[in-house]
């Protein structure tokens, strides 16, 4: 090695041997630059507080391929609403009572539908609406009125109540269906009289009455007697003619006895009398032209039922006179 250092030194110039090394001086350090306090953060405010924080993103929230088709189908929907004011509006979807109106906004399948509205004393509303899918079809009902309503009321529950002749139910009555005009209210139940009133009714419109029925009185029942021609008493004057008994005190009344000669028996035995005798007769002059004796076969062609002169029933005839 010292060999080496030789050589390099006999190659260089003289003067470059002869001039003396000349020192660099080293550049003097730079301090290091003062580092910087980060400025205050502001207190923050109240909105700032109540503001949503903002979601950092991160890698790999990039939308993918295909999140588009993932969105929800647009609902096929169907609002119905009236264009006057109705009560008891229902809505009936292909004959299918969805309730009454208003409604919320109705999901439907895509196609024609067949809509009606129906309410008291109204004319119903109908149409065919055809909804495409995705869509919200909006209808507007306007109803006319062809009638009016009338509601009843009584003191008595359960009276029977007429309108212009027609039944329309029992106390209470509610927004019973009527034509226009004057209406002939009618109630009336068992015990309570009739009671009656007048109401005007317009076409759409609801009127209400009250009726109060009265008590009936008890009615009383009398009972009357009419003799007949042939209950009559043929002696209508009843006073004794004498002084009742004092000791009985029953009235006596003196009675007029009856001929004898007004009894039937009476004659039939004066005639019963006068056929004897005259058979009498015949028998004695018989006598008196015959010897041989009568019995009453001879005389009466049997038994007889008396026998004078002769005796009956085959005794011995009796002489003349006896």
């Amino acid at each position: 090695m010292a060999a080496l250092v030789c050589s390099t030194v006999a190659r260089a110039d003289d003067d470059d041997l002869l001039a003396a090394p000349v020192k660099k001086k080293a550049p003097p350090a730079k301090a290091p630059p003062a580092k910087k306090a980060p400025p205050k953060k502001a207190a923050p405010d109240d909105d700032d507080l109540l503001a949503a924080p903002t979601p950092t993103k991160k890698p790999g929230d990039a939308k993918k391929p295909g999140d588009a088709a993932k969105k929800p189908e647009a609902k096929t929907e169907l609002v119905v609403k009236l264009g006057k004011e109705a009560k008891k509006a229902h809505l009936f979807i292909d004959d299918k009572d969805m309730g009454a109106l208003p409604l919320e906004p109705l999901e439907v399948t895509p196609g024609q539908h067949t809509l009606m509205v129906k309410a008291p004393a109204h004319a119903t509303w109908t149409k065919k609406v055809t909804i495409a899918a995705g869509k919200t079809v909006s209808e507007i009902a306007s109803l006319e009125a062809n009638a009016g309503l009338i509601s009843v009321a009584s003191d008595v529950l359960g009276a029977d109540v007429f309108v212009n002749g027609k039944s329309v139910g029992t106390t209470p009555v509610e927004e019973a269906e009527v034509s226009a005009g004057t209406a002939e209210v009618l109630v009336k139940k068992a015990g309570y009289k009739d009671g009656t009133t007048t109401a005007s009714i317009v076409k759409g419109k609801e009127a209400s009455v009250t009726v109060k029925l009265v008590a009936e009185e008890p009615k009383t029942t009398t009972t009357t007697l009419v003799a007949q021609n042939g209950d009559r008493p043929e002696q209508t004057n009843l006073t004794p003619t004498n002084p009742p008994d004092e000791t009985t005190n029953v009235s006596t009344t003196q009675v007029k006895p009856e001929p004898i000669t007004s009894k039937w028996y009476f004659w039939a035995g004066a005639a019963a009398v006068v056929v004897a005798v005259g058979v009498g007769v015949g028998v004695g002059v018989n006598q008196a032209n015959q010897s041989k004796s009568l019995d009453e076969k001879a005389i009466c062609g049997g038994k007889c039922d008396a026998c004078i002169g002769f005796a009956c029933s085959g005794l011995l005839p009796l002489p003349m006179g006896h």
